[in-house]
């Protein structure tokens, strides 16, 4: 299984802001959020319910085979 590091946002859009993985299925999620913006529902990380999104949302799948061992605090945002 794969450990969620920093090297997830190589090569990615520069709107990526944070990263997430899913409990459920091990799929790593890219966002365009900090991690505190961040909230899990049923195993699937998406926006926080307060969080005051645009009518855009921006998040792409980055990946398979994460570990789900400790999924919940799995949300990492990108270093400058």
């Amino acid at each position: 299984m794969k450990r969620l590091t920093q090297a997830i946002f190589s090569g990615q859009p520069s709107w990526v802001k944070s990263a997430a993985v899913n409990g459920s299925n091990g799929i790593a999620g890219l966002f365009d959020v900090e991690a505190k913006y961040l909230d899990e529902c049923s195993g699937y990380w998406g926006y926080h319910k307060y969080f005051p999104v645009s009518t855009e949302f921006r998040h792409i799948k980055a990946g398979r085979g994460f570990d789900t061992k400790n999924w919940r605090d799995s949300a990492i945002d990108r270093i400058k």
